[in-house]
């Protein structure tokens, strides 16, 4: 059974396709994965960062961003938001699909082993990406007068590396668990189990993780935060 966002054989790594035939799919599939998730993820992270400057309400950012989605898409999606947004999930999507295909590529069989070097290979690519998105996101969108730090404070990245670090488990642990748990349990399709959990769960974890996104760019943008 193929898997859209995991190996084509994820099971028995039976290694079917040479890399030319297997990357330009991989990178289509994150390319299509990213476009998917992406518009959701940004407006919720735009309005976060709204929120926290002094712009506009969590609520009313959010309505905002949807209304132009709809009404205005062209301008929407040549946003900085959402390209920004777009870049950070095809960048970490492009890296863990392609260490699928390199471990296939090499035979490396040990589920272990497997796990470490893609979830690795993609959590750095993400935690880098967030946090560089994230300090532009602070300066693009910061009330008019604002003077946030000519550089990012230690404490605000660690606050991204944690937080990022509970989207990815998101992503690569618990989106794969609730397909299985769709599959066995409720009978779903397995291919459909896993493409919805792969797009739901990730905006889900957007909620979960805003806490710590919130304080992170309160003390990026106040320097007596606490």
């Amino acid at each position: 059974m193929p898997h859209h966002l995991a190996d084509a054989s994820f099971t028995a790594h039976e290694f079917l396709e040479g890399p030319y035939a297997r990357v330009p799919k991989e990178i289509g599939c994150a390319f299509t994965a990213s476009l998917l998730v992406s518009p959701l993820v940004s407006i919720i992270d735009k309005a976060i960062v709204q929120e926290i400057t002094g712009v506009g309400s969590l609520m009313k950012s959010m309505g905002v961003a949807c209304k132009e989605m709809v009404v205005k898409p062209k301008i929407f999606f040549n946003g900085l938001s959402f390209k920004m947004t777009f870049l950070v999930y095809f960048g970490t999507y492009a890296v863990a699909n392609l260490s699928e295909a390199a471990l296939d590529y090499y035979q490396t069989r040990d589920e272990g082993t497997r796990k470490f070097y893609k979830v690795g290979s993609a959590s750095a690519a993400n935690i880098g990406l967030l946090a560089w998105r994230d300090s532009v996101f602070a300066r693009a969108f910061a009330a008019p007068g604002g003077k946030p730090p000519s550089t990012t404070p230690m404490r605000t990245i660690a606050l991204f590396a944690a937080r990022d670090s509970a989207t990815m488990a998101a992503t690569f642990y618990f989106a794969p668990k609730c397909a299985d748990y769709l599959v066995t349990e409720h009978d779903w399709d397995p291919e459909l189990s896993e493409v919805s959990t792969a797009l739901a769960v990730p905006v889900l974890s957007q909620f979960l993780t805003a806490p710590i996104h919130i304080h992170a760019l309160d003390y990026y943008n106040r320097s007596v935060a606490s």
